[in-house]
């Protein structure tokens, strides 16, 4: 049930994002082929922007994970009940799903219905 629930909330998102979003029509693609001279070169994705990547994911996780820990481990609702790790768990889990995904929609260049559909 978990698997499913990650796979609604992260990865379906992502594919529809990734998947109608496009530059140019391919007519002018094939007209200006130094358009796409980056991919070849490595420009956009080599191994030293795959380690940045990975950092900042780190970065990120480290972050979100030590702040909701030490603002939620002494947190005490108003019936007097302590927050247990579900509680931390879940909240970490949604805080790192929305910094994912405004980290997506950050690098998202064409916008269209399905984009916007699928980010709510």
């Amino acid at each position: 049930m978990i698997v499913l629930h990650n796979l609604t909330w992260s990865f379906i998102q992502i594919a529809f994002v990734f998947t109608y979003e496009f530059d140019i029509e391919y007519s002018k693609s094939v007209q200006l082929p130094c358009l796409y001279k980056a991919g070849p070169a490595n420009y956009y994705f080599n191994l030293s922007k795959l380690w940045i990547t990975i950092f900042t994911a780190l970065r990120h996780g480290i972050c979100a994970f030590l702040l909701i820990v030490f603002t939620m481990s002494s947190a005490v609702d108003s019936q007097g009940r302590i927050y247990d790790n579900w509680a931390v768990s879940l909240t970490i889990y949604l805080v790192l799903f929305y910094v994912s995904n405004v980290y997506l929609y950050a690098q998202t260049i064409h916008w269209n219905w399905i984009n916007m559909y699928s980010s709510y």
